[in-house]
């Protein structure tokens, strides 16, 4: 019977321990605000070209031609001017063909660039809590005095199972 009584308390007692730590509820008001934080990197990159016009340039070569008598050509009187590019024809006759060498300077016609636009957006999250003042509801009211009288309660039988159970063993 007195193991009867011993479980018994022992399980009461669990009980409202139980009890209280379910009714033990905060009753504050609060409110979270969240921001959050986004980093966005847009690269753009465009390629362009051109044509560079070059002015056109021109050389010549004037010469004068006799035949020999035994009828062969000769250049008698020769005049030739060069351009900016192009240096002054050089003429050669041989054997009655005519010859004649024009060269140029290098040109450089295409050029290619390349341009990069970096365009950076950055958004940040910041994560606030912002406790709010409000007046207790009915619900919350009778939650605050169902746990006072709860705790009130267990306190009393803690205090009467903790009498009883040092009783027990001064009287063993």
């Amino acid at each position: 019977m007195r193991k009867n009584k011993n479980i018994i308390s022992n399980i009461i007692s669990s009980i409202c321990v139980i009890i209280i730590f379910f009714l033990a509820v905060a009753c504050s008001s609060s409110k979270v605000l969240n921001e959050s934080t986004e980093r966005t990197v847009t690269v753009k990159e465009l390629i362009r070209d051109t044509i560079i016009k070059i002015e056109p340039d021109s050389s010549y070569y004037a010469a004068l031609l006799r035949c020999t008598e035994d009828g062969k050509v000769m250049i008698d009187a020769q005049l030739s001017k060069s351009g900016k590019r192009i240096e002054a024809p050089n003429v050669i006759i041989k054997d009655n063909h005519l010859l004649v060498d024009c060269n140029q300077k290098a040109d450089s016609l295409f050029f290619q660039w390349k341009e990069k636009y970096i365009q950076e957006h950055q958004t940040q999250t910041i994560t606030k809590t912002v406790y709010v003042e409000q007046p207790l509801t009915l619900w919350q009211k009778i939650q605050l005095y169902t746990g006072k009288i709860v705790l009130a309660i267990a306190t009393l039988l803690l205090i009467w199972w903790l009498y009883k159970s040092y009783k027990m063993k001064t009287k063993l």
